[in-house]
């Protein structure tokens, strides 16, 4: 579910023509820039070869936030996406996708804390309840394989 959320988030979300006011080389938006896209999103932050690239923050045109690391247009590195629905991640990313170890606060009030592969938790990691019961243990797949 959380895997299809997030590529609900970013298909087609990184638009980048738009109305631009930064910093320029050989033509492309390059260095520190603001850039408000066609579809209604804002992007505050540092471009590379008209790409968003190292650190920015992206708003969407709903509202939802990413704050952190870009490489060659996409989530890379450490950052932190709030989502519209209440869920709060903060950690690694990899190509868009929670990748590494992060945080992820559900708005049911669960979390989870541990590693992540390709936007599912996988390794080890704490899953806690908003009633209080936890699970722990290593995770494959965003499955509980192996509990302790």
């Amino acid at each position: 579910m959380l895997k299809k959320l997030l590529e609900g988030l970013i298909k087609n979300k990184f638009k980048t023509e738009g109305e631009y006011s930064g910093e320029r080389k050989n033509g492309k938006r390059h260095g520190e820039g603001y850039l408000t896209t066609s579809d209604g999103g804002v992007y505050t932050g540092e471009f590379r070869d008209d790409k968003f690239h190292g650190q920015g923050t992206y708003i969407d045109s709903k509202g939802n936030k990413y704050v952190g690391g870009w490489s060659n247009g996409v989530w890379h590195g450490h950052g932190e996406m709030t989502h519209i629905t209440g869920h709060h991640y903060k950690g690694e990313f990899k190509n868009n996708l929670y990748h590494g170890h992060g945080t992820l606060n559900y708005a049911t009030g669960d979390s989870y804390v541990g590693e992540w592969k390709n936007g599912v938790m996988h390794g080890k990691g704490i899953f806690k309840y908003s009633e209080g019961n936890t699970d722990k243990g290593i995770w494959k797949n965003g499955r509980l394989v192996e509990k302790n």
